[in-house]
């Protein structure tokens, strides 16, 4: 449980491991169904309590642990510090029908996300240079997930009916500020 959690504690964490294993669960099973075609949207959960961009949350890790130690899924990053991402007629240059998850990491805090609507729920134009553009089907497109250390503010129907978000919380945190009752690396 970590050092002198309290019970509302204990439970926030319990619950973030609950969608954390559904989440991977999700990312992992090769399927995507026509009903269920979501983006994963990591952020800072302490974000909500704070309104400040801390990062540190595990987020990146725990996409990259699901590549790294599986070898499982094929995987494919992208920036999504990059203001214009998806201006970039080549942005998905690397993407085939072998790549199962992109991961959008570090999102700004203005990232267009209903810009991925369209790629996220339907087939997937593949633009790579010198060659014809192509089409994935749904069924062949990766899935996609996003992280970021700004909370969501864009919260209408049609972007909650395609999110799955997945809180991180600042149980891994650095204490330099003397915020929290002692430091907690993913390491220890």
């Amino acid at each position: 449980y970590g050092l002198a959690l309290s019970p509302k504690e204990i439970k926030e964490e319990y619950n973030h491991f609950a969608n954390k294993l559904y989440t991977v669960g999700y990312l992992m099973f090769g399927h995507k169904f026509d009903d269920q075609a979501l983006v994963v949207r990591l952020q800072d959960a302490n974000n909500i309590r704070t309104s400040k961009a801390q990062g540190g949350t595990g987020k990146s890790f725990l996409i990259k642990s699901l590549y790294y130690y599986t070898k499982l899924l094929s995987y494919d990053e992208l920036d999504g510090r990059q203001k214009d991402l998806f201006k970039n007629s080549h942005w998905n240059e690397n993407i085939n029908a072998n790549t199962d998850i992109v991961f959008i990491d570090d999102l700004h805090r203005y990232f267009p996300i209903n810009e991925m609507y369209t790629f996220a729920t339907n087939s997937l134009k593949i633009n790579v240079k010198g060659i014809s553009q192509f089409s994935l089907g749904y069924d062949k497109s990766p899935k996609f997930i996003t992280a970021s250390n700004y909370i969501s503010t864009d919260l209408d129907a049609s972007t909650m009916r395609r999110s799955l978000f997945v809180g991180n919380s600042d149980f891994f945190h650095d204490n330099t500020n003397k915020e929290y009752k002692e430091n907690r690396r993913i390491s220890d």
